[in-house]
């Protein structure tokens, strides 16, 4: 009974796609994200591209592509 209840309950807490695509790119601004390939097989390698920036500061992707949020590259000049 309880987990019914718990599984409900997750369902009502959904955002729509276009609400999670605005809070993204806000988010974007402040996180490291990239841009996904959106329709990847279980064994295809996912395709990445760079993010855009809209000039309000927004990020965005080109079509086909979804924000992600990812790890910041590691960069070289690192002492450890």
């Amino acid at each position: 009974m309880l987990l019914s209840v718990l599984l409900l309950a997750g369902c009502g807490t959904s955002v729509p796609p276009e609400e999670q695509a605005r809070r993204m790119a806000g988010a974007c601004q402040t996180r490291f994200c990239t841009c996904q390939q959106e329709d990847v097989g279980i064994l295809t390698r996912i395709k990445k591209a760079p993010v855009q920036w809209r000039l309000n500061g927004d990020a965005y992707c080109q079509e086909g592509y979804t924000l992600k949020f990812d790890e910041p590259p590691k960069s070289s000049l690192s002492p450890w």
